[in-house]
């Protein structure tokens, strides 16, 4: 045999070997999974915190926003003869939005004024000079841009569990990475429609944006309940059954993991864990229902604590 051809057959042997390693480096590094029920993934029960929460969009409006009407004596209507402001012009209570021509039932011709109810900015105007006008229309809206708040609507289900010393929580779509918080100013229980099953709600935003502008849109999240140091579990690993909850806990027998249904009692419920009272205690190992450990192979126990100290709530 020649030396090339020794070369060869050394190549070709060292071939196979890397391939056969990378076959079963992947195999190791996937748990060992070769088509059959591979090692099922347990956890170490831990105390943590538990939320209820409430989501909710939100529009920035004003608390204090007045229209603007014709009100004149002895006459139902007249002509615009000047108009003082522009849409965007702030104004003092009483500052003049336009005047207007009028001649009453006793033939007589005076100039009326309509003035602005309170001081703010107009942010409506829906005059203009030489327009006739009647007794009693709204002419112009003027808003206080100093009594910002944030408007939202509410299911009938959370207008019952929300309750004013509820914290609140605020996100505004045109400032990243910035969260303020907020209190409940006032639930309305009426509906805003009629036949509606949504209620508004008006939220007090604390230490405001500087930029904060009317319309502005935000997204709240209100905390209808909270409890921390409590045990917990995430609601995938419970399971129920004529009213009554589970879990599958895991124990060691014998040198071997042996998984047993574990009946527990539950408390407050969040959005993804839940409060165990009683059937489990810290130090505790469970895994998720229906799935067991495998017991045909020399797997290496692998168990993740959940870190539950982390608070709780919506996911971004």
């Amino acid at each position: 045999m020649n030396i090339s051809k020794i070369i060869k057959y050394v190549i070709g042997i060292l071939l196979v070997l890397v391939v056969m390693f990378l076959v079963y480096k992947y195999f190791v590094d996937n748990n060992g999974k070769t088509g059959k029920e591979s090692e099922s993934k347990s956890y170490i029960v831990k105390e943590g915190e538990v939320k209820n929460l409430v989501y909710l969009d939100g529009q920035v409006v004003s608390e204090k926003e007045q229209s603007v009407y014709s009100d004149f004596e002895w006459a139902d209507s007249g002509k615009v003869t000047s108009v003082g402001v522009d849409e965007g012009t702030s104004v003092d209570a009483d500052t003049v939005i336009a005047n207007v021509e009028v001649i009453d039932q006793w033939e007589n011709t005076r100039t009326e004024t309509i003035n602005s109810p309170i001081a703010g900015v107009v942010t409506q105007l829906d005059i203009e000079i030489d327009q006739r006008v009647s007794e009693g229309i709204s002419v112009a809206v003027v808003t206080d841009l100093d009594e910002l708040i944030l408007e939202g609507e509410i299911t009938e289900y959370d207008l019952l569990q929300i309750e004013k010393k509820d914290s609140v929580t605020i996100e505004f779509d045109a400032i990243e990475g910035k969260t303020y918080k907020g209190s409940i100013k006032k639930m309305f229980e009426y509906p805003t429609v009629e036949d509606s099953e949504k209620y508004r709600i008006l939220i007090e935003i604390e230490k405001k944006p500087e930029k904060l502008m009317l319309g502005m849109s935000a997204s709240i999240e209100i905390t209808t309940d909270f409890k921390e140091d409590v045990i917990v579990v995430e609601d995938t690993y419970l399971t129920e059954a004529k009213g009554a909850y589970y879990v599958s806990k895991v124990e060691t027998k014998d040198r071997e993991d042996v998984v047993s249904k574990q009946k527990v009692v539950i408390g407050l419920r969040g959005e993804t864990y839940v409060e165990v009272i009683s059937g489990l205690k810290v130090g505790d190992e469970i895994t998720i229902p229906g799935e067991t450990k495998a017991s045909d192979e020399k797997v290496e126990k692998k168990s993740e604590s959940i870190n539950l100290k982390k608070t709780i709530g919506r996911g971004k």
